[in-house]
């Protein structure tokens, strides 16, 4: 990822509501920090930045590329929480100086506040949600109303609304109703916001509909994981790069047909076919077994950027997964042993039972073409099976952290349920180990 790209991306974040307070000041010419140049400031911030949750939730490749779509899902979920509080924080202001009374801004606010609420509690990973309270909210919420991810992701839409009931309040405001300039300008950003809505929503589907891919094999790997063998039939082949991960939606009776996303296991080096490894964690992944051979997939991707591609290809790899995030490590693996055969790569894999290492002796043969593979595996419930028992420790990881520091090569990849990585990058952090030398990827869909 370029560094320029990093940059560029949160600069604009933060300058697109800066112009439209531009604006305004041109026009107006208050005090600078009086208390409606204040509320004007706020209310532009929170405005633009919840449009820009619209933007955001549609994937825009030029925004994935240049920060990662973990990344972006966190700023997503940070934004609107700031958004939330400046537009309370206008609200007041706007009542204290301007003396409006009940307008659109009443409703608008309620809608965000609602959307900004189920969203901590359901959806996203941020800092925010490791706050005690939130973490005991979410816990109560699930356990009692039980709300699933796809009911807060279609409570999502109330952002729509919500944004346009926003912009006629702002339309109707003294603000705005006389500055030409600032009107458009909000409106065109508004414009914005709903076509990337618009696109994501019904025009991409639209379009994913016009080249579908096949499931051509089922594989019952244990009695919670299942694989799904992809393949197109047309011209398109799926360019992805190992590591990588998809949002797939299934037509058959056995599943909803909201997306959801997976990891891709297998090389990119397979023809026009590619697998999914899948396990059994909620509603939807529960029944993904019952699909059938021949039933139509639609997808969409690749995303992500947990890939060994953009490192040094002399550096030596260690890979450590928990339970079912050996997924994109496979096809790292797969890719490796076809194009990097000699490359030396450590693999550390963390899970319950002997069961849960899926596709052991798969990873296994890979060792008579690539001479440097290692391999680890860790049980945590199992200690009498002839391998390494408990958790993984600083036991592990200290002689891989002695390499990396000394030798200043050397690349980690982490990927598996949250507090599993939380507690490797605590580890690594522990023996010193520089975050540049650290990857994972963040999500909590």
């Amino acid at each position: 990822m370029k560094l320029s790209q990093r940059i560029f991306w949160p600069l604009a974040y933060i300058i697109a509501p800066i112009a439209a307070f531009d604006l305004y000041y041109l026009d107006k010419h208050d005090a600078f920090l009086s208390g409606r140049s204040v509320g004007v400031l706020a209310g532009s911030f929170a405005f633009i930045w919840i449009l820009n949750q619209l933007i955001i939730a549609a994937r825009p490749r030029p925004i994935e590329k240049g920060l990662g779509l973990d990344r972006m899902y966190r700023v997503h979920t940070l934004a609107a929480v700031v958004g939330m509080v400046l537009a309370i924080v206008h609200k007041q202001i706007n009542d204290s100086w301007w003396e409006i009374g009940p307008s659109p801004s009443y409703l608008s606010l309620n809608l965000f506040l609602l959307v900004t609420v189920f969203s901590l509690l359901s959806m996203g990973s941020t800092s925010l949600q490791k706050l005690s309270f939130v973490k005991r909210l979410r816990y109560d919420s699930e356990s009692r109303s039980r709300i699933r991810y796809q009911t807060s992701k279609r409570l999502h839409n109330l952002f729509v609304i919500a944004s346009i009931i926003a912009y006629i309040h702002i339309i109707r405001s003294s603000v705005v109703v006389d500055n030409l300039l600032l009107k458009a300008y909000f409106g065109l950003y508004l414009f914005l916001a709903l076509s990337f809505y618009l696109f994501h929503k019904f025009i991409r589907p639209l379009i994913l509909t016009k080249d579908p891919y096949l499931i051509r094999e089922v594989i019952l790997e244990s009695d919670d994981v299942t694989t799904l063998r992809i393949t197109n039939e047309g011209m398109h082949r799926l360019n992805f790069r190992p590591g990588q991960f998809v949002f797939i939606s299934i037509e058959s009776d056995a599943v909803d047909k909201e997306q959801h996303p997976f990891s891709i296991s297998s090389s990119p080096d397979s023809a026009r076919t590619f697998q999914l490894t899948i396990r059994d964690l909620g509603d939807f992944t529960s029944r993904i077994r019952n699909v059938k051979p021949g039933d139509r997939a639609f997808i969409e991707g690749p995303y992500g950027a947990f890939t060994h591609l953009d490192q040094d290809p002399d550096e030596p790899l260690f890979l450590i997964a928990g339970g079912i995030g050996i997924t994109p490590i496979l096809s790292m693996i797969h890719h490796l042993s076809r194009n990097r055969p000699t490359a030396h790569v450590h693999i550390i894999w963390c899970a319950r039972y002997r069961k849960d290492l899926i596709r052991y002796r798969e990873v296994t043969d890979l060792q008579s073409v690539m001479p440097h593979l290692s391999l680890t595996p860790i049980l945590s419930r199992e200690f009498e099976w002839g391998g390494e028992s408990g958790r993984i420790s600083i036991h592990h990881l200290q002689p891989l952290a002695d390499r990396v520091r000394t030798e200043l090569r050397g690349q980690f990849y982490i990927c598996g349920p949250q507090g599993f990585m939380n507690e490797v990058k605590s580890l690594l952090h522990r023996l010193r180990v520089h975050r540049d030398h650290i990857n994972y990827e963040e999500f909590s869909f």
